[in-house]
């Protein structure tokens, strides 16, 4: 697979590998990603905490506990 970017991305990635963090631009690339996908994974939760809070305010009064939720949320179940 190539990839293009821009030359700012090509210098951050180049800094990445010479910091000795990195043996390659692949690993960039690669650790990139991975950190890209464990984001959207956060944001998820985020936004599913953030609507149970909202629908407990609307309702005005919600069935869980703060400590519900949170237990919910370290399980990723859909309950």
């Amino acid at each position: 697979m190539n990839v293009s970017v821009t030359s700012e991305l090509y210098e951050l990635v180049q800094r990445k590998v010479q910091s000795g963090l990195y043996g390659n631009a692949s690993e960039v690339v690669r650790d990139a990603l991975r950190r890209m996908d464990e984001r959207a994974i956060v944001d998820a939760a985020w936004g599913e905490l953030n609507d149970t809070l909202e629908a407990s305010v609307a309702s005005g009064r919600s069935p869980h506990s703060v400590r519900d939720i949170i237990s919910r949320m370290r399980r990723g179940s859909d309950e």
